[in-house]
């Protein structure tokens, strides 16, 4: 995760770890959920491409104090999350 997160504290409320070596710099925007929004830069969400079903798709996660890249379902029609859009 630490990774995948820009360095220091300007989007970020701390950075454990952070070193933005893959050049991703992911910037803590936090999260919408059930009609009110989350963890601004304490937190980013990211939709994956890939559903579990109709109502839930995977998305990775990253916290601000940790190095880390967690993963989980989140649900389609009450949360949303980042994307990033990849040119081939």
């Amino acid at each position: 995760g630490g990774k995948l997160k820009e360095t220091g504290t300007n989007h970020w409320a701390s950075n454990s770890g952070a070193t933005n070596s893959s050049g991703f710099t992911a910037l803590g925007p936090g999260f919408w959920n059930s009609g009110a929004f989350y963890h601004f830069n304490e937190s980013e969400g990211f939709w994956t491409a890939t559903e579990s079903d109709i109502t839930n798709a995977w998305k990775h996660y990253l916290y601000t104090g940790y190095n880390w890249l967690d993963h989980g379902l989140g649900v389609k029609t009450t949360e949303a999350y980042s994307i990033r859009c990849v040119k081939d």
